[in-house]
């Protein structure tokens, strides 16, 4: 499978190198290839839970080790777009083309925004929100309001339940509510659950400890 080329690949792992030397002491979350890599297991883990077949599974892995790869040059500006483009040239380096390459590509330039109505790009964008944990967290991140609640999340599962998708937040029960509602990115945490629910006819809704969460 192309994922596990890619993984062993030192170019990729070069480039994910140089986030924690440029950025680490100043970002807020985790960009380098560990949250990479958290992205392509949760990924992994929807697409099988929507039966998906080994080969979309394959380009789904890919497009979510990938995805960050842009934020190593120029920071988090333009990173989705500059990314897609070292994304292209690079699977293009591999002989990759067709509709592989347009489905990780597009999944690589949309994950941030998460404009795509693409299953690949859906996903990846999903897996990419829900990876907000203890282990994510950086330094600065602590100082943040809002950002901080995520020191308490543990875990994050999902699954089908009578037509719906359910994404549950599992916390230590030291979450803050009240703050964790001021933070920007639960909307981007809601609108790509919402999105990927969508796509399969599905209703959503997310949990935090099994109770609504309701914006």
């Amino acid at each position: 499978m192309l994922f596990n080329e890619i993984l062993a690949d030192p170019v990729v792992k070069d480039k994910y190198g140089l986030y924690m030397p440029a950025f680490g002491k100043t970002d807020h979350t985790d960009h380098s290839i560990n949250h990479a890599l958290s992205v392509v297991a949760s990924g992994e883990r929807v697409a099988r839970l929507f039966n998906l077949n080994e080969k979309q599974i394959d380009n789904i892995k890919v497009s979510a080790l990938l995805h960050d790869i842009g934020i190593n040059n120029t920071g988090r500006d333009n990173h989705a777009h500059n990314g897609a483009n070292w994304v292209q040239t690079y699977l293009q380096g591999k002989n990759i083309n067709g509709r592989d390459l347009v489905d990780i590509v597009g999944a690589v330039r949309y994950h941030s925004c998460g404009s795509s109505k693409e299953l690949t790009a859906l996903i990846v964008t999903f897996a990419d929100k829900i990876d907000y944990t203890k282990s994510r967290l950086l330094p600065n991140g602590y100082n943040e309001r809002g950002c901080r609640q995520v020191a308490y999340v543990l875990r994050v599962d999902t699954a089908i339940e009578n037509n719906c998708f359910v994404v549950n937040f599992v916390t230590d029960g030291k979450i803050d509510m009240s703050e964790l509602r001021e933070y920007y990115f639960l909307k981007k945490i809601f609108s790509a659950t919402e999105n990927l629910a969508r796509h399969f006819g599905l209703s959503s809704k997310v949990c935090f400890d099994g109770d609504l969460f309701e914006m």
